[in-house]
């Protein structure tokens, strides 16, 4: 890849491509084309996988995304695909034209346009109204189809999340199986492996701020010291420039949330990407098919580097 292609939902800086090859360790495209080689050679001897061509501008972000590790990438392709089986109801045979109009009725849920000064783009989910037919699952079939979407067309050094839980009703939590949510975080964290610098929560609920205090005490320093509780939106700037974020939540940015999300929304449901999606869905592994292989040869990504996944 030489240059990031133009996007009709995405916005990229200057030297994007090349700023963001540097920080993952790749001088110039020599590198980064030998290390897409490599990946390509390692998929095609994986007998069990069922697709073995990937166009390489996925590959080149698979890479990226993993912090420039090749045997990370390899990992990780490894297990969207083995998720892929384990987890179908969550990535697979999306109807991306109807499966999400009861959410977007109660969630506002894209990707903001344009990205930070240093290359991080930023992902915002907003509820809008307070509403029991909230279906978690939704959220996290939606969320993979941006990840997805992202592997295929952005080009990041990581990410930020806000969330917006000013309009959240504690009686929403009634409605939501912990056991998809279990399944559906479990998706997430192992797939998708881009640098999470901040997540941004607003929230007036002080009920929401206690049990935020007792979630705290589950992480880690390094995952709490990324989480940033807002009383509103008028804080966010301390953290982001306002050109980035739209006026709804005290940005300068040309487009409302609702017109960013629209688009978006509509960009997944274009031709292209419903096409792409469909072929995702036979990226699968095939167990039968799995090369067996030591501890040691698993961990260094030579014959196969991810041989099992047990999701309760």
């Amino acid at each position: 890849m030489e240059i990031i292609p133009s996007n009709p939902v995405l916005e990229f800086n200057a030297n994007q491509l090349q700023e963001v090859r540097t920080i993952n360790v790749y001088e110039d495209a020599k590198q980064m084309n030998q290390a897409i080689d490599a990946f390509e050679d390692w998929i095609k001897k994986q007998n069990h996988f069922a697709v073995k061509q990937y166009d390489r501008g996925y590959l080149e972000r698979m890479i990226i995304t993993n912090k420039g590790s090749i045997e990370r990438a390899k990992q990780r392709l490894d297990r969207i695909c083995t998720l892929r089986n384990l987890m179908p109801e969550f990535m697979c045979n999306i109807d991306i034209l109807n499966d999400f109009n009861n959410l977007h009725k109660i969630l506002q849920i894209g990707v903001l346009p344009k990205p930070t000064k240093d290359n991080y783009r930023i992902t915002y989910e907003s509820f809008i109204k307070s509403d029991e037919s909230y279906n978690v699952t939704d959220t996290f079939k939606y969320t993979y189809l941006m990840f997805q979407y992202s592997l295929c067309n952005d080009y990041y050094a990581g990410i930020e999340c806000i969330v917006d839980l000013r309009e959240y009703s504690f009686s929403m939590l009634s409605t939501i199986s912990f056991t998809d949510f279990h399944k559906g975080i479990t998706m997430l964290l192992q797939t998708f492996g881009s640098r999470c610098r901040s997540i941004h929560i607003i929230s007036s609920n002080k009920i929401l701020d206690g049990v935020m205090l007792l979630f705290r005490k589950c992480l880690s320093d390094k995952m709490n010291k990324r989480i940033h509780i807002h009383h509103s939106h008028d804080t966010l700037s301390q953290f982001f420039d306002k050109s980035v974020l739209p006026v709804e939540i005290g940005g300068e940015y040309k487009k409302s949330l609702k017109e960013i999300c629209d688009e978006y929304f509509k960009e997944l449901c274009s031709e292209s990407n419903l096409a792409r999606m469909k072929d995702f869905d036979a990226a699968v592994t095939i167990e039968s098919q799995r090369i067996k292989a030591s501890f040691n040869e698993e961990y260094s990504g030579m014959p196969g580097s991810f041989k099992s996944l047990c999701v309760d």
